[in-house]
């Protein structure tokens, strides 16, 4: 009974119908954003929320470095304060925190100069570069999807958290890069190398600080020196950045309730209440 079901599956989801349902998909994608855009009045979408997400909380933090403030990148009214001037006071209640550990904003600092959606679109393009360089490194895993690449970056395209995550301005192609960094470096037997990727996913703790536990399980002590140098470079720079008083700072912030974030995006998370909130809501609910 069950390889009957499997057969019949696999002659419906051909690999080229997958890819054919993955074009349709993205035309979708580009239509809803090209009309986000049409209808937008730049920096702003026709939503009233900036071009590029999340990205505008990275550009402010690179530019409070690059300005010599570092010490408030957590400080709701100077954040506050450069993102009411990069959205040309349009949206003068806007307030996007930066909530990524200090060191992460040293990477935004070339980006400052830039306008707003200049920074976005450098970034995007950064963003896909990663993105293929983590697919090009994964196929040299896997062998049989080299002849393939076409299909895969058409099925990528497609993939609803990549697209949200590009015109988000999100930081998930580089968790993703790191990922497949560390799991190269294991397979290779290089721990060393797979420690500091890992520690240096440190930006975005949640998904990265799990592996000195997994270090430690498997017995790779090589690795977890490595994670554990690194780590504590990563601290001393955020602390020589922003300072005691900054790092208490960012720890306050990451405890700020979040409830109308979580309601506005709660569509897009997985659970059984999202799935049936986005059905009580309707399309309207998806912000394309």
């Amino acid at each position: 009974m069950l390889n009957r079901w499997r057969d019949r599956l696999d002659r419906v989801l051909t690999w080229k119908r997958a890819r054919t349902y993955a074009l349709v998909l993205v035309a979708l994608y580009v239509v809803a954003w090209v009309d986000v855009l049409v209808l937008g009045s730049p920096p702003l979408n026709s939503s009233g929320t900036p071009i590029g997400g999340d990205y505008i909380a990275f550009h402010t933090a690179g530019r409070l470095v690059l300005s010599g403030h570092a010490a408030e990148l957590y400080d709701h009214s100077a954040v506050s304060g450069v993102e009411a001037s990069l959205l040309g006071g349009r949206s003068p209640n806007f307030y996007d925190a930066y909530r990524n550990p200090p060191f992460f904003a040293a990477l935004f600092v070339p980006l400052a100069p830039l306008d707003l959606l200049s920074g976005f679109g450098v970034y995007s393009l950064l963003s896909v570069v990663g993105l293929g360089l983590a697919v090009w490194l994964l196929m040299q895993e896997t062998p049989w999807l080299r002849s393939r690449w076409r299909g895969l970056a058409v099925l990528l395209a497609a993939f609803p958290p990549l697209y949200f995550g590009l015109i988000d301005g999100e930081n998930a192609t580089i968790s993703l890069l790191l990922y497949v960094l560390i799991y190269r470096s294991l397979a290779h037997g290089q721990d060393r190398a797979a420690g500091a990727w890992a520690a240096l996913g440190l930006f975005k703790p949640q998904l990265f600080f799990v592996f000195p536990l997994i270090f430690l399980a498997s017995r790779r002590s090589r690795a977890l020196a490595s994670y554990a140098a690194v780590a504590v470079v990563l601290f001393g720079f955020s602390l020589l950045l922003v300072g005691p008083n900054g790092l208490q700072a960012w720890l306050r912030i990451l405890l700020e309730p979040e409830t109308g974030n979580a309601t506005v995006n709660g569509w897009r998370m997985s659970s059984l209440k999202s799935f049936f909130d986005a059905l009580e809501c309707g399309f309207d609910c998806v912000a394309f």
